[in-house]
């Protein structure tokens, strides 16, 4: 004889098999969103510090290896030539000199298309000047700002011996903010010699 059936045993669910509400889904995807935005925040704020630093490091090392090599051939220029009278501008510097026993030349520096660039030629009046120039230093944004490179200090007391010199350099133009700009006064080799003004002419045209 079979027994009757009683109700179905209840069966319970371990607590580890529950499921997560809809409420419970939404705060955590917020909580997610919120912490990735926070993530991404940082990790653009992160990447534009150090972008900024970079090019901030190279507008220095530009700077200061054009500074560098103007010094050198200013302080043992026998003929340093009025800057604004070659070109009025201020972007074009013409200086007779000799440096670390080198033979006496004539070097001719401009700033032109974004760069800091230097040519030489023998002295001698009517050589002409060579057509290759070369580049010491990039990024050069004198021209943009309107800012003269060289211009020749007028006090007579200076024995007009001494030019000043600025460069402002910035990889990315755009950003007047991130100029870096090195100015010095530089005083050419105070010489007796009596050398011709018109050793480095005629004038690069």
């Amino acid at each position: 004889m079979r027994m009757p059936r009683g109700p179905a045993p209840t069966r319970h669910l371990d607590p580890r098999e529950d499921g997560y509400t809809v409420i419970e889904m939404m705060v955590a995807m917020s909580a997610l969103a919120i912490a990735l935005t926070i993530f991404t925040s940082l990790l653009i704020n992160v990447q534009t510090n150090v972008g900024a630093q970079t090019d901030r490091s190279v507008n220095e090392d530009q700077g200061k290896l054009a500074m560098e090599q103007l010094d050198r051939e200013i302080r043992s220029g026998n003929i340093l030539y009025d800057p604004l009278v070659d070109d009025p501008t201020g972007f074009r510097l013409r200086v007779y000199t000799q440096t670390n026993g080198t033979p006496f030349r004539c070097v001719e520096w401009r700033v032109s298309g974004g760069d800091l660039l230097r040519r030489q030629r023998d002295p001698g009046y009517g050589l002409p000047w060579p057509a290759n120039w070369r580049i010491v230093a990039e990024h050069v944004v004198n021209v943009d700002r309107g800012v003269k490179a060289f211009t020749l200090d007028p006090d007579p007391t200076k024995g007009f011996r001494t030019l000043d010199v600025t460069i402002i350099v910035n990889v990315d133009p755009s950003h007047p903010t991130s100029d870096v700009k090195l100015s010095q006064a530089i005083t050419g080799r105070n010489t007796s010699y009596g050398y011709p003004v018109s050793v480095c002419d005629p004038k690069p045209s």
